[in-house]
């Protein structure tokens, strides 16, 4: 209810339309640049000795950051 009613009543005191401001937040996600993932498998396969389910390794290289992530076969 209290949503509604700002959505309904405070939005008339901004000077920006509803619309204007839904096209400024689209545009803006649109400039931010894609961060680009890398990941190459190290060709590494780890079993379970209990119950025998595989995993294999695999290193994950992006802008900020370098991982490395276990992947199920």
């Amino acid at each position: 209810m209290i949503t509604l009613f700002l959505f309904e009543r405070a939005w008339t005191i901004s000077t920006v339309t509803p619309e204007e401001n839904l096209r400024a937040m689209e545009e803006k996600e649109a400039q931010q640049p894609k961060i680009a993932k890398k990941e190459i498998d190290m060709g590494q396969v780890w079993a379970c000795p209990i119950c025998g389910k595989q995993q294999r390794l695999v290193h994950v290289e992006t802008e900020k950051a370098v991982k490395h992530v276990l992947h199920k076969t």
